[in-house]
């Protein structure tokens, strides 16, 4: 898929002087929707550190396109479900940036489908625990600092857990334990605001073709209603989920 232009960036969402300033952490970068919430808190007036593992040439490609409109973003490679590259990078923000505002923790593993059967068992669990270790070891390492500053964190699920696909016991399995996980921190950082925005099937370079495109949605106005809601401001304490999206089926 071609990445958008700066103009479909820039209309996708009203200018705000509500974020400008502020330092974001968003996981998983460089790519879908990362991307797109990473240029959109750009355009906002965030600084954001855009974390990618290995796609440096699609996190280029992010940073530059917003280049010209000013956007400050400033990429990270590396295992972002490993506790000493975050807590890492967690210092680095507190340490250059004086602090964080906003966590998005979008990164996910590569899907692939599974059945609950003897054979696939192992994929099963691997795929789930580095689901959950690429949102604990950000969340782990950041907590405490949005909680400084009063910030907001969102985790990415899926409008698959409440209707789960068939092949993909994994994938539900790992969104539904994120989500238990961010439900448990609203209540140890009641500090810090969090969402769970539920996406639902988007158009992606891995969903772009005529049978993965049927009753999928533009990833631009998803993430423009992401960071819409960011902008709006998010309780803290608890956990806002964000179920319903606008965007349309491009087919």
């Amino acid at each position: 898929l071609p990445p958008p232009s700066l103009p479909t960036l820039q209309g996708l969402l009203t200018p705000s002087a509500t974020l400008r300033g502020k330092t974001a952490l968003v996981t998983g970068g460089s790519r879908g929707l990362g991307a797109l919430l990473v240029q959109l808190l750009a355009l906002q007036g965030c600084n954001v550190y855009a974390c990618y593992h290995q796609s440096r040439e699609a996190a280029e490609g992010v940073r530059q396109t917003i280049a010209d409109a000013g956007g400050q973003v400033v990429l990270v490679s590396g295992d972002i479900g490993d506790v000493g590259h975050c807590h890492t990078l967690a210092e680095r923000i507190a340490r250059v940036a004086g602090g964080l505002g906003i966590l998005i923790c979008n990164a996910a593993p590569a899907l692939q489908p599974s059945w609950l059967d003897p054979a696939d068992a192992a994929r099963i669990l691997a795929y789930v625990t580095t689901s959950v270790q690429q949102v604990v070891s950000p969340m782990t390492a950041c907590l405490a600092l949005l909680s400084k500053n009063n910030g907001a964190c969102a985790v990415i699920s899926s409008t698959y857990v409440l209707q789960p696909p068939p092949h993909w016991p994994h994938y539900v399995a790992a969104k539904m334990a994120i989500e238990g996980l961010v439900r448990v921190a609203a209540v140890q950082y009641p500090d810090v605001g969090f969402m769970v925005p539920r996406p639902p099937k988007m158009v992606t370079d891995l969903t772009n073709t005529p049978l993965g495109r049927v009753g999928a949605r533009a990833v631009g106005p998803v993430a423009a209603q992401i960071v819409r809601q960011i902008v709006a401001g998010i309780p803290k304490g608890t956990v806002t989920t964000l179920d319903a999206f606008d965007a349309e089926t491009v087919s």
